[in-house]
């Protein structure tokens, strides 16, 4: 039986500045980027990784379709690549820019990709193509989500504010109140969203991110966030602490294994398989039908 993160399992084989992850919907395909070195491929439900090319990057995010096929991942001063086959072979797209995240659709058809002190992009062509949304205006742009459709997104600013789209990524409304906002996740119809800040709180909205209301009063320097395709299931990271885990729509938050400096967190459409990545250590699966091992209470390297 899943335990839907209640258990971790230490995955990979070295020690390394792990940045971001993302999986299919089953969570059997999964790929995680490293922070100056190279993309890592899983194909077993994240039990075992392997490197998949030789483009040694700054990689600062990784999104990919419902089925694995169509995968985009981004760079610091650099460029955006994509694949298309799984995650084997990549290309180089558009131009040096300072990419901070992306989001795709479930077809993958439909992209959104956020750049550090520049605007937001999107792409209509499966990332081939991208075209600067004026309107979302020049900022320090760190996180974006959107719904399964792509109709629906929702973008974060290190400060200060949270921003809404309505229409694929097109116009952009400020929202909520001016905080270190540094991860969000949506449900798939883009209805129930969660957003989380370092040095704060975990907030959410059920209206599609028009308001916003802070979750309990746990103060921590929450890094990023995920949740399950219905909302039901979601689970955060921290900097320096633990890994949270809800499951009743992001109300109550429970503490799980101590992942010290974690960095991303993805999970499949029902939010039985989970895979966390930390920025100075390993990889760690929450998936009990899988796991070979038992779970770990993750130490720190300090």
């Amino acid at each position: 039986m899943p335990d839907y993160g209640e258990i971790w399992t230490q995955r990979a084989t070295t020690s390394k500045a792990w940045w971001a992850v993302a999986m299919s919907s089953d969570g059997s395909r999964q790929t995680a980027v490293i922070y100056g070195d190279y993309i890592w491929a899983s194909t077993d439900y994240g039990a075992t990784w392997t490197q998949q090319n030789s483009l040694s990057k700054i990689w600062t995010g990784v999104a990919m379709s419902s089925d694995g096929k169509y995968q985009t991942a981004t760079t610091f001063d650099s460029y955006i690549y994509t694949s298309s086959d799984y995650g084997v072979t990549w290309t180089q797209r558009d131009n040096q820019r300072s990419w901070r995240g992306v989001a795709m659709s479930s077809d993958g058809s439909k992209q959104t990709a956020v750049i550090q002190d520049d605007y937001i992009y999107t792409s209509p062509d499966y990332g081939v193509t991208w075209i600067q949304q004026n309107g979302s205006g020049s900022r320090q742009w760190i996180a974006v989500a959107m719904s399964s459709d792509g109709s629906i997104q929702t973008a974060v600013v290190n400060a200060p504010y949270i921003y809404t789209s309505p229409d694929y990524g097109v116009t952009w409304t400020q929202r909520a109140t001016s905080k270190a906002w540094n991860g969000v996740a949506m449900s798939s119809d883009g209805s129930k969203q969660t957003a989380v800040s370092l040095l704060g709180y975990i907030w959410a909205s059920t209206d599609y991110g028009v308001t916003w209301i802070q979750q309990g009063k746990l103060l921590k320097n929450w890094y990023s966030v995920a949740m399950s395709s219905d909302g039901k299931y979601q689970t955060a990271t921290t900097l320096g602490s633990y890994i949270y885990t809800s499951s009743d729509y992001g109300v109550i938050w429970t503490q799980r294994a101590i992942i010290c400096w974690g960095n991303d967190v993805a999970m499949s459409s029902d939010g039985s398989k989970q895979t966390a990545v930390m920025m100075d250590g390993y990889i760690y699966t929450s998936n009990i039908d899988v796991s070979i091992g038992i779970g770990l209470a993750l130490g720190c390297n300090w």
